[in-house]
C-alpha cells in the first residue's frame, strides 16, 4: 500500500539560490522561473483521422525577479543598449534546497540572454522589485534529489 506524502520533504521556496556565472550569490534573487516550451507540428497521417505530432524544437525561456538593491546587475543587462556592445551573454545556476528535506537540486543555465532592460521605476511606499524576462540556450541538471 502507498504512503501519504510526507508534507516535511516538500520544498519551501525560501531556500532557492541563484548563482551568476562567477559564482556569486545573487542573494536579491525573490523569484524564478525556467523552463522548455515544446515546438510541435501537427502530422496527418493516412488511415486515421488523429493527428499526430512531430517534435521539432525546444525554446527556453525564464523570468527573474529581483528587490532592487544596486544598479550592478543591470549595468551588465544594458550593454546591449549601445551599438557597439555585443548583448550581455551569461550562465545561472540555481540550487533548490530545504533542511526538512535533506536533499540539494542544482541547474546549470546556459547561454542565458535578457528580453527587457528595466530602467527606472517606483511607487512611493513599496518596495523596489525588478522584473528580467530571458532566453537561454541549454540547461542541465547537475544535482538532483532522489526519493
Amino acid at each position: 500500500m502507498a504512503t501519504p506524502l510526507d508534507p516535511t520533504r516538500v520544498i519551501y521556496g525560501n531556500y532557492g539560490y541563484v548563482y551568476d556565472e562567477n559564482g556569486n550569490w545573487l542573494a536579491n534573487v525573490m523569484s524564478f522561473e525556467a523552463g522548455f516550451d515544446i515546438n510541435k507540428e501537427d502530422i496527418e497521417r493516412s488511415g486515421t483521422r488523429k493527428i499526430g505530432k512531430k517534435t521539432t524544437g525546444l525554446d527556453g525561456s525564464g523570468t527573474m525577479g529581483t528587490h532592487k538593491v544596486s544598479s550592478t546587475f543591470i549595468s551588465r543587462v544594458m550593454a546591449v543598449l549601445k551599438d557597439s556592445s555585443a548583448p550581455y551573454v551569461t550562465e545561472l545556476n540555481v540550487k533548490l534546497e530545504d533542511p526538512d528535506n535533506g536533499g540539494v537540486e542544482r541547474w546549470r543555465i546556459k547561454g542565458v540572454q535578457f528580453d527587457n532592460v528595466p530602467i527606472a521605476n517606483f511607487e512611493v511606499g513599496s518596495i523596489m522589485e525588478e522584473e528580467f524576462n530571458f532566453t537561454f540556450d541549454d540547461a542541465e541538471l547537475v544535482e538532483q534529489i532522489n526519493d
